[in-house]
């Protein structure tokens, strides 16, 4: 498996996970404001990693120097 293939499967683990905590705070099942912060934590360091890595992704050249 070439190193691509993994990040990309990488990356569409990301997105899935985002999804669901999406889907999680849309559903109104959040607990208290800790559970929120939490999520929305984490929201924030998927989506950093996610344009993180489209980055590399689109700059690929770069990676193979």
């Amino acid at each position: 498996m070439e190193y691509i293939d993994l990040v990309r499967k990488f990356l569409k683990l990301v997105r899935d996970r985002e999804e669901q905590l999406t889907k999680t705070l849309k559903s109104g099942s959040i607990q208290d404001h800790e559970q929120y912060q939490r999520v929305v934590g984490e929201i924030s360091g998927l989506s950093f990693a996610e344009f993180t890595i489209k980055d590399l992704l689109d700059n690929k050249e770069d990676i193979d120097d």
